[in-house]
């Protein structure tokens, strides 16, 4: 998305990326908190002004709010932030400090007497990491940052090192009598990474004033993704796209779209539970029509998605990782204990056997010794 560029955004942060382009990659943060008997509200009750500050702290800020059955959605400056009564997700784009809000969220959360039992960071690749502010310059800053809080997890990256890959830490302290699953893991969750957008889908996400966003909406396709859900849009000026969709299920999806030709790109996040994504992932390509795209889906073993990845295997690629007009460049799959999948397939159209700009070449040689991994 491009708020910066609209004024929405400090213009100190629009500086660091006016020599390159913007960085379409989310940051993502989730917490999960411990189940309380009697607790409906949980995280729902923190009043808007604490969001506000959590927002103000990595170089954002709340643009528009939906309070929905199940969670509230917000559209922000830099991406979006789900508050479940018991989960928060925060994404954002660009060269915002995503971390820097982790004290202020685990003091408030505390305050209220709840326990974190699931801290997850995670982020792709970055395409220009040069422009990032010095806790994310690199993966092992990251850590750093996040393990001088005393928050006791690990760091992981999987992918190919050379190109599209993808970073994150979890301190997991799920409570697991016998060893077992917990009766709440049964989370599943699903990203695209879209880049090289066609020119056809960009041009929707170009602000001439003369269409409002829920417009743009349906005539770009997105609304057709889940033609049931509601959906709360916002366009960006001049140009630049970012909604939340609300399904009647309790499950949230996103779409964020930068959609300059120098570095178009456009991402899909989702926690709705279903046993395969084909079909989703699909409907995003069809809008989108991108010369390149990666996908991760982290899933517990007792989701629906765990479930059927169990019954078809895991690297079954005609039933599970099939995507027509593309070829499937690499697919990695790794499992942790007790029973959390983790999987990124990495695409390209086919006819496109490189990345397809000179650009593009360039960012792949700069990747393994711009970011480094923790411990490197």
């Amino acid at each position: 998305i491009n708020a910066e560029y609209g004024g929405e955004q400090a213009d100190s942060m629009a500086d660091a990326e006016d020599s390159n382009g913007f960085e379409g990659p989310e940051k993502r943060l989730e917490i999960n908190l411990r189940p309380v008997e009697g607790d409906s509200e949980g995280l729902r009750s923190l009043p808007r002004e604490f969001w506000d500050r959590c927002m103000e702290a990595l170089h954002g800020s709340i643009l528009d709010h939906v309070a929905g059955v199940d969670f509230d959605a917000y559209i922000i400056t830099e991406s979006s932030l789900f508050v479940y009564p018991s989960q928060m997700i925060v994404l954002t784009c660009g060269t915002t400090t995503l971390l820097e809000m982790t004290p202020i969220l685990l003091e408030g959360v505390r305050s209220k007497g709840y326990e974190v039992e699931w801290f997850q960071f995670s982020r792709k690749n970055y395409t220009f990491p040069e422009s990032q502010r010095a806790m994310h310059v690199d993966f092992a800053s990251e850590v750093e940052f996040l393990k001088d809080l005393d928050i006791h997890g690990e760091g992981y990256a999987i992918g190919p090192l050379t190109s599209d890959h993808y970073y994150f830490f979890f301190a997991d302290n799920i409570v697991r009598p016998d060893g077992r699953n917990a009766p709440q893991e049964t989370d599943q969750q699903l990203n695209i990474y879209m880049y090289d957008i066609s020119e056809d889908a960009s041009q929707h996400f170009i602000n001439t004033g003369e269409v409002t966003a829920q417009e743009v909406t349906r005539r770009s396709g997105i609304a057709g993704i889940f033609p049931e859900a509601a959906y709360q849009p916002h366009l960006f000026e001049p140009m630049g796209y970012s909604m939340n969709g609300l399904n009647a299920d309790g499950s949230y999806w996103t779409i964020h779209i930068t959609p300059e030709s120098h570095c178009s790109y456009s991402s899909f996040e989702t926690n709705v539970a279903l046993p395969q994504y084909c079909d989703l992932i699909q409907k995003n390509l069809e809008v989108f029509a991108p010369k390149r795209f990666t996908t991760i889906v982290f899933a517990d073993e007792d989701s629906p998605y765990g479930k059927n990845l169990g019954k078809a295997g895991s690297l079954d690629k005609e039933t599970v990782w099939k995507m027509d007009g593309y070829r499937l460049l690499n697919l990695c799959f790794n499992e942790f204990e007790p029973g959390y999948y983790v999987a990124l397939a990495n695409y390209v159209r086919l006819g496109d056997d490189v990345l397809p700009s000179p650009q593009g070449i360039t960012k792949l040689g700069r990747i393994a010794s711009t970011d480094k991994l923790a411990g490197q």
